[in-house]
């Protein structure tokens, strides 16, 4: 499994962390398919209680389908696209984690602030 790490200061000291782990290729042994590279990007950045933030899974694999989960207790999503938009409520930080249909899984975090 391959982890990417990526920190991020803001203009307004806010540090924003960001958590991939990816699958590099390999085939899964349940399907005999080549497991996805999967990553999550996520607009607008800097999210607000109540905004819509729009979460893109960055496929480089053959997944159809995603199963996203937004770390705030909501049921999971599933899309037969690369994207979903989610919004939440309160303030907080929040783990989102993504799983396609042939493997691949990621993970990052998103801070909502006021």
């Amino acid at each position: 499994m391959k982890t990417i790490v990526t920190f991020l200061l803001t203009g307004c000291g806010l540090l924003l962390l960001s958590f991939t782990g990816a699958n590099t290729r390999s085939v899964n042994p349940n399907t005999g398919k080549t497991t996805t590279d999967l990553s999550i990007t996520f607009k607008p950045d800097d999210p607000k209680p109540g905004t819509k933030i729009l979460f893109n899974a960055n496929s480089y694999g053959r997944g159809n389908t995603y199963i996203w989960d937004f770390g705030d207790g909501s049921e999971s999503v599933v899309t037969t696209v690369a994207s979903a938009g989610h919004s939440y409520s309160k303030v907080g930080t929040y783990r989102v984690r993504i799983h396609s249909n042939d493997g691949g899984i990621a993970a990052t975090l998103v801070m909502v602030t006021n």
